[in-house]
């Protein structure tokens, strides 16, 4: 059984001062999905979009998979770069998860 939950998104709210009605101690609320297409696409959508207010100042709301993994952007590579010799570089660094270009 995998250490993690299964397609979670995590809304964290330690950007924010700490304020007593977040429900639990870590500041964040944790949205189990039914696949993982829906939580890549409500991260792709959603992270660092959206403020919440707080003594005057507004905060943008991270969220991001709790998967134990790092979402890496690589920018200026040339656009009919192939995905699979970027992910031989990466390799080096760990196991790549998948790869999506962003235009």
């Amino acid at each position: 059984m995998p250490k993690y939950r299964r397609n979670a998104v995590v809304i964290d709210f330690n950007v924010m001062p700490n304020i007593e009605s977040v429900l639990n101690t870590r500041n964040h609320v944790i949205i189990e999905l039914g696949s993982p297409e829906e939580a890549w696409d409500l991260v792709d959508h959603h992270n660092l979009k959206h403020k919440v207010g707080c003594r005057g100042q507004a905060f943008r709301i991270p969220i991001f998979l709790e998967d134990n993994s790092i979402q890496v952007r690589v920018h200026d590579l040339p656009p009919h770069m192939p995905n699979e010799l970027i992910a031989t570089h990466l390799e080096a660094y760990g196991e790549v998860n998948s790869i999506r270009r962003k235009v």
